[in-house]
């Protein structure tokens, strides 16, 4: 539907979930996939399931906690595909149980310094391009907190949301939008969805969970968010920047 071809994307925490599923889509939109994450030898198995169906993508390990390891691993992108178009800011923590400051740190340096530090990495790419990108990934989380807690996670998303307004203004004058999608309850075989899963009965109690809690009575699945990436990142999104959209089911409504 959207066409990205001859664009490269990064995709941080690439390697599986919401993030698996936004590579793949960006890739059946044609761009060349940056398989970004610090699990590498499962982004490597992304990057070989785009390629062996057609696609462009490599692997790069990056820890967007770690300057130098964002600093390297953008030049090897660089030499790779020679320029940087989107930047989709998927990498994220969160550990409810139990909050303590560590966990706070942690959520914090991921979900908004690590945003931060590779934005600020690679804009200058991205000023380049024609048509330059960022879309960060919040949560509903980020609209209310209702998980006490999970508190350090719901603040660092709402703090994101603040975030992808403050760059759609500092990087507007360089026609760079940026844009925010705000999950819901996604159903992914991530390690971390599914411990969570697990704690609260398993698969089928979180489709009840979104059947009671949602407009559409449904669960969202990680293809929403992959569809609702590529949108924003496509030329028919060319004028919408500094938004954050809720893909829920009708979870919250702003």
């Amino acid at each position: 539907m959207y066409d990205l071809h001859g664009t490269t994307a990064i995709v941080t925490g690439g390697a599986q979930g919401i993030g698996r599923s936004i590579c793949q889509h960006m890739a059946n939109s044609q761009a060349n996939v940056v398989v970004a994450d610090i699990k590498l030898e499962e982004a490597k198995k992304v990057a070989e399931q785009i390629k062996e169906e057609g696609g462009q993508a490599i692997a790069v390990p990056i820890d967007v906690t770690d300057l130098k390891s964002i600093r390297e691993g953008v030049d090897s992108i660089i030499k790779q595909f020679k320029q940087i178009d989107i930047l989709i800011n998927n990498a994220a923590y969160s550990f409810p149980d139990p909050l303590s400051p560590e966990v706070f740190d942690r959520c914090s340096d991921v979900n908004i310094k690590g945003v931060w530090q590779i934005s600020d990495v690679v804009t200058p790419y991205l000023k380049k391009s024609p048509q330059g990108k960022i879309v960060n990934i919040s949560s509903i989380c980020g609209r209310q907190g209702f998980q006490p807690e999970n508190m350090a996670y719901h603040a660092s998303k709402a703090a994101l949301i603040n975030l992808t307004q403050s760059q759609a203004v500092l990087l507007g004058p360089d026609k760079i939008n940026v844009n925010c999608v705000c999950p819901g309850a996604v159903i992914t075989d991530s390690p971390e969805r599914l411990e969570i899963m697990e704690k609260n009965g398993g698969d089928l109690e979180f489709k009840a969970y979104a059947e009671a809690y949602t407009q559409l009575k449904r669960a969202v699945l990680p293809e929403d968010i992959g569809n609702a990436v590529v949108f924003l990142c496509s030329s028919q999104a060319k004028n919408i920047t500094g938004q954050s959209i809720n893909v829920d089911s009708g979870h919250f409504m702003n």
